[in-house]
């Protein structure tokens, strides 16, 4: 019952806060065990993500339901929704999470983009990132789930 509520409010309400939960990171998590409902989780929030301009908490919400399984999609939809709302300091410090979890090498489905985010998120390191993605890294690093 959960689950179809979940795809519904996908469906008709992308926008909603409630995607996205501090400390859980995200109510999709739910989602892990079952791949029929990510799939079709999938569909829709990539439908609305490539829509005609998508709002920036579309994007973050989308963002956010990749992150666990798919983090390059993730990052790059953290990226748009940074350039959308540069000034919003949640966004790049959500970013800076998903690196955060990326260097733990939390498990995803896709093992292989974790370990090439991971070096990606290296190089960052070494560069002079911003401020609030190093944060969001921190408190990834520091809340290791």
């Amino acid at each position: 019952m959960l689950l179809r509520n979940l795809l519904w409010m996908v469906q008709h309400y992308p926008e909603w806060d409630g995607f996205f939960l501090e400390r859980s990171r995200s109510l999709m998590s739910v989602l892990w065990g079952d791949n029929n409902t990510y799939d079709r989780m999938k569909i829709e929030w990539l439908r609305h993500a490539d829509g005609v301009n998508p709002t920036p908490i579309v994007l973050f919400n989308a963002a956010n339901f990749f992150a666990v399984h798919e983090p390059e999609l993730a990052e790059k939809l953290f990226l748009r929704v940074i350039t959308a709302e540069p000034d919003e300091h949640l966004y790049p410090f959500r970013l800076g999470q998903l690196y955060g979890d990326a260097l733990d090498h939390t498990r995803a489905r896709e093992q292989d983009q974790v370990e090439r985010l991971a070096v990606k998120v290296e190089s960052i390191l070494n560069g002079s990132p911003d401020q609030w993605v190093v944060a969001g890294i921190r408190e990834s690093l520091r809340y290791s789930y």
